[in-house]
């Protein structure tokens, strides 16, 4: 667990490789309190986002959540499945002191594990908490938004790429990386 702690604090993510559901569980228990558990497997024409076939843009999930982790029972239909990790030292670390302030300004909706919703600051004290669909946009908030979304595309290429196979386990700091997935075939 020491090795993990370790990665997180310093890389802001953590792999293991053919790990067993057991392992996972005991990392989890350790990690503390579990907000949301959903078993995840894509499906044709879902209501939710995470479940569809659909890529999903760079975001954070809820803020209550500090780590998020991932078991792979089994890997999708293709091949070369996987998730992206983009650490944000570096971005939050580069932000001028305007752009700060034109990004503490932005409010996202922030839905907690027992239902309940509040708008929380994008930008705060050297934090960022990024979920584009969920921003509440305003006239003044676009140019910010747009900004935000191109300092994240130029800093792409700092991204890790997770590739997925039955045992992969995945843990990241909620609070310090954006991730995102490609597309997925849906198994038939």
């Amino acid at each position: 667990m020491n090795n993990i702690l370790k990665n997180l604090n310093s890389k802001r993510f953590c792999v293991i490789e053919n790990s067993d559901i057991k392992i996972f569980e005991d990392i989890i228990n350790q990690l503390g309190k579990e907000v949301l558990r959903s078993d995840i497997k894509v499906e044709k024409n879902p209501r939710a986002l995470v479940v569809s076939n659909a890529a999903i843009e760079w975001h954070q999930d809820s803020a209550e959540a500090r780590w998020m982790a991932w078991y792979c029972l089994n890997p999708g239909a293709e091949k070369n499945e996987y998730t992206e990790i983009l650490p944000l030292d570096q971005i939050v670390g580069g932000f001028s002191e305007k752009e700060k302030a034109d990004f503490s300004k932005i409010k996202v909706k922030d839905r907690k594990s027992d239902g309940s919703e509040n708008l929380k600051k994008l930008f705060d004290s050297n934090s960022l908490y990024y979920c584009p669909w969920l921003i509440d946009e305003t006239k003044s908030s676009a140019g910010p938004i747009n900004k935000l979304k191109k300092v994240i595309r130029e800093s792409e290429s700092a991204s890790v790429k997770i590739n997925w196979s039955a045992g992969t386990v995945l843990i990241i700091d909620n609070h310090w990386c954006l991730h995102r997935r490609p597309a997925l075939q849906v198994n038939t």
